[in-house]
């Protein structure tokens, strides 16, 4: 069995007026990685960055419960030290109070967010925004996603339009929402 390993976690603040929100919405991304993965050039443990959560920051506090319930049986670790439920809600609490600008994140942070969102027709949700974003004269890909056939559609998160359109399709865990690519990774 594996250990995921979080080596780092930053957040993002997107204000509720540049996104058509009644709220701020954030995004908070990990690095890590498993324990037993290597990358096959360096021998050094794997890591990458993903986006978890993304919502209004309850949103994000609550979603952070549940990935933290991992915690307690010592399949999630902060920088490879054993973590308690408590330490893991912490260090997203601490992150949020940090939340940085999207324009930062990638000057000063080196974090590059590319806004493309996976919708499964099959969904509910899902279908419904995939129907919002058609609407919004979006275009999607359809793609394999293990398997199972989904919709992609790509957003410019730096135009204020498409950045308005995507928090407004937008659904489910940060992972379907966006990828982040960024230092640390290897």
């Amino acid at each position: 069995m594996s250990v995921h390993i979080v080596d780092r976690i930053e957040a993002i603040r997107f204000p509720a007026a540049a996104i058509g929100h009644y709220e701020d919405v954030f995004l908070v991304m990990e690095l890590g990685g498993d324990n037993n993965c290597t990358n096959a050039r360096t021998g050094r443990r794997a890591k990458s960055w993903s986006a978890t959560c993304i919502g209004p920051d309850w949103v994000v506090v609550g979603d952070c419960c549940r990935i933290a319930a991992s915690c307690e049986g010592g399949m999630t670790k902060l920088k490879g030290r054993r973590t308690t439920p408590e330490a893991y809600i912490r260090a997203y609490r601490k992150a949020l109070a940090n939340a940085t600008t999207l324009q930062d994140a990638l000057v000063s942070r080196g974090l590059h967010i590319r806004g493309r969102i996976r919708f499964n027709p099959a969904d509910k949700s899902g279908a419904y925004a995939l129907e919002r974003a058609i609407a919004g004269g979006k275009t999607p890909v359809e793609i394999d996603y293990f398997g199972t056939k989904m919709f992609s559609v790509e957003f410019n998160l730096d135009d204020s339009a498409d950045l308005t359109l995507w928090n407004g399709c937008r659904h489910d865990t940060g992972w379907n929402n966006c990828d982040v690519h960024g230092p640390g990774t290897h």
